[in-house]
């Protein structure tokens, strides 16, 4: 298992504050996973705790019916993805309703509503690392890294992490992805 799906399955078992922090979380989950559209609700990880929380988290907040199931990608990082998916139209749209509320996902801008809070601006960076959040095991090299599905959600997550967290994180693409990240190991403890 490597340190980042490690590190992923500590952030599932993180205590929420308040019913916000898990709408917040959960948000991050569906703005920053490629598997949400507007007719799909699919949450695709690497990592078995993160896809089951995911699932776990939208039956409690939606009463959406959730099925995880495992994925044989045969890719060189990983054998496996789990994917978290609700398949009845109904509980698409109330997923959708709750947290898209024009029907489609707004990705030129973050929905502030449940992070009225810290600990809610927290939880929603904790649902976007677990969607696309990389980190390196420190022992090694110090980095930590979004990949993101979009590049209109660029410069909103860097405005929240560089606002909200007053740190210093940059921007890169890599093979047409756009790269949200930071190497400064200080920053990073």
């Amino acid at each position: 298992m490597s340190f980042s799906t490690q590190f992923k399955a500590e952030i599932c078992q993180a205590k929420r504050h308040c019913s916000s922090c898990v709408q917040a979380m959960l948000y991050g989950m569906l703005l920053f996973n490629s598997g949400v559209t507007s007719r799909k609700i699919a949450f695709i990880s690497e990592s078995k705790d993160t896809a089951s929380q995911f699932a776990y988290d939208l039956v409690e907040i939606t009463g959406a019916i959730m099925t995880v199931s495992t994925i044989d990608t045969r890719s060189k990082r990983s054998r496996f993805h789990y994917m978290a998916s609700a398949c009845d139209e109904r509980d698409i749209l109330e997923i959708q309703n709750r947290f898209f509320p024009k029907g489609e996902p707004d990705f030129k801008q973050i929905r502030t509503e449940w992070m009225k809070q810290n600990c809610c601006k927290t939880a929603f960076l904790r649902g976007a690392f677990l969607a696309c959040g990389v980190m390196m095991d420190p022992h090694s090299e110090y980095h930590v890294e979004f990949t993101l599905p979009r590049e209109e959600l660029c410069l909103p997550l860097l405005e929240l992490l560089n606002g909200f967290l007053e740190l210093d994180f940059r921007v890169s693409t890599r093979n047409q992805h756009w790269i949200v990240y930071l190497k400064e190991s200080q920053q990073i403890e």
